[in-house]
């Protein structure tokens, strides 16, 4: 899902969101907002929220619609937790995580009714 043709700032952009993704839920939300990554990254507030919601516009990351935005990468998220997000805006932090959340265990319950090692005959049998 990656785009190809970024400039340095935008490469920096995605990867210092990548790896805070991959912290997940180990690190506090405001590392995933405009105001913090451009500190970190030391780029005015204005292109860090641009060039997010460009990413988040494209599918790359996800966002959402509340006061701070946060933008989180689609990717880390959908390979961490084995599962296919099919929408890339929350109305805030808290729909996000409970989404999430429900993905994530619909996982794991398919996985535990067919079996991690065993096809699902072996399991109702």
């Amino acid at each position: 899902m990656m785009r190809t043709g970024l400039n340095q700032t935008q490469e920096d952009i995605l990867q210092y969101i990548s790896k805070r993704t991959q912290k997940l839920p180990r690190v506090s939300p405001e590392v995933f907002t405009a105001n913090h990554l451009a500190g970190e990254l030391n780029i005015s507030r204005n292109s860090a929220s641009q060039y997010l919601n460009e990413f988040a516009r494209e599918g790359i990351l996800l966002k959402t619609n509340s006061r701070p935005v946060y933008f989180f990468n689609r990717e880390v998220l959908e390979n961490e937790y084995h599962i296919r997000i099919n929408r890339s805006t929350f109305e805030s932090i808290g729909e996000f995580q409970e989404v999430i959340r429900r993905l994530a265990m619909k996982k794991k319950n398919f996985a535990k009714a067919v079996g991690n090692d065993a096809g699902l005959s072996y399991e109702i049998s």
